[in-house]
């Protein structure tokens, strides 16, 4: 009996030093990537893609959800070159080529986006996408009548499908005929009721011409049936904000700081609302979170030196202010300016205030 004792416990320890020695199982880089990015950590899902991608560099899956982590990111130059990284082992794809022209036109390019656009279009004629993406793209160009042309024709291609007539809208909007607009939005709802984003289109015209009940009413009743989308908490704070309503506006973005993290323009817009709260040095820890995870987003800099500004430091708000005028472009400096003009209505005669117009119209005019 004691010799049998003695042979089991040896069994024990010998299974006990085969576990220990036996390699950990590696992770699935690629499943926790996914996972990650549908939970909205789409930091720490760019780093299970990369991992994946040590190794195996031609793991499409890998690219394509590095692209859309990064796209989330704001990340958009990264973003494009794994959408062509892709397009290069798949070259007959036309979700890919779709992809790159999002990520191109998200990044200001558009006539780059147009070029992947028509591309997808010669890889599925008879689809509307493409059509729909290269309307977009002519939109953002300018060349009016050419977008109105994509829209129809993808109307044409499925007369019950609502896209088409949002995106006229999105059109009309964009020429600031806000009338025409509304009506296109709400022809889409028409076809369908629970679309979305007609309905956010719907509230983000409302804000346009200063209807922000109509607009914080729109937005409400999209939560009240899809409480999880992102957009329509940020048109709702938005509209909250020109209310006045400061706090509950705060509340919208921290809900979708909650399911959200690492979301930059969360972070910056939160940011923003905290300011309009006089909430002063919050407003510059949550702005700074947003130049954490992106710091290439040149507004929430902007914001920033604003803060200070209205403060009083000079110091440090032209310190800001430099940093941002290196990553701005004509629409943002615009936009700080009117934000400088918003503040100076409140504290005529500011004199940091004063001097932080003088500075970014002097940048507007280079």
């Amino acid at each position: 009996m004691r010799f049998l004792l003695i042979a089991f416990c040896i069994m024990l320890q010998s299974s006990a030093v085969l576990a220990e020695t036996q390699p950990a199982p590696s992770p699935d880089h690629l499943k926790l990537g996914y996972a990650r990015l549908q939970e909205g950590k789409t930091a720490e899902a760019s780093v299970e893609f990369r991992e994946a991608l040590k190794k195996n560099p031609n793991e499409i899956a890998a690219l394509v959800g590095l692209a859309q982590a990064l796209e989330r990111q704001y990340m958009l130059s990264d973003a494009i070159a794994n959408w062509k990284s892709a397009i290069l082992l798949s070259p007959s794809s036309t979700e890919f080529r779709m992809g790159l022209g999002n990520s191109l036109l998200s990044n200001k390019q558009a006539d780059q986006a147009l070029i992947a656009f028509k591309q997808a279009q010669d890889l599925a004629p008879r689809t509307i996408p493409p059509l729909l993406g290269m309307g977009d793209a002519y939109a953002r160009l300018n060349r009016y009548a050419e977008a109105q042309e994509c829209f129809e024709r993808a109307m044409g291609l499925e007369p019950d499908n609502p896209v088409p007539t949002l995106a006229l809208g999105r059109l009309a909007a964009q020429q600031k005929k806000v009338g025409i607009a509304i009506r296109q939005f709400q022809a889409a709802l028409r076809i369908k009721p629970d679309f979305n984003e007609a309905r956010l289109a719907l509230a983000s015209s409302y804000i346009e011409i200063k209807s922000y009940d109509n607009a914080a009413r729109e937005a409400a009743t999209i939560i009240a049936l899809t409480p999880d989308l992102a957009d329509a908490h940020e048109t709702l704070a938005s509209a909250l904000n020109y209310l006045g309503q400061h706090d509950k506006a705060e509340t919208e973005y921290r809900i979708l700081l909650e399911k959200n993290p690492d979301n930059a323009v969360y972070w910056g817009n939160y940011g923003w609302s905290l300011y309009l709260a006089s909430k002063y040095a919050n407003a510059i820890e949550a702005s700074n979170k947003a130049l954490k995870f992106n710091e290439k987003l040149s507004y929430v800099r902007l914001n920033i030196g604003l803060i200070y500004a209205v403060q009083g430091n000079h110091d440090q708000a032209f310190k800001e202010y430099a940093a941002a005028l290196l990553i701005s472009d004509a629409s943002d400096i615009k936009s700080a300016i009117q934000d400088i003009q918003d503040a100076l209505k409140k504290t005529p005669g500011h004199v940091v205030l004063q001097q932080a117009l003088e500075l970014l119209r002097k940048s507007a005019h280079r």
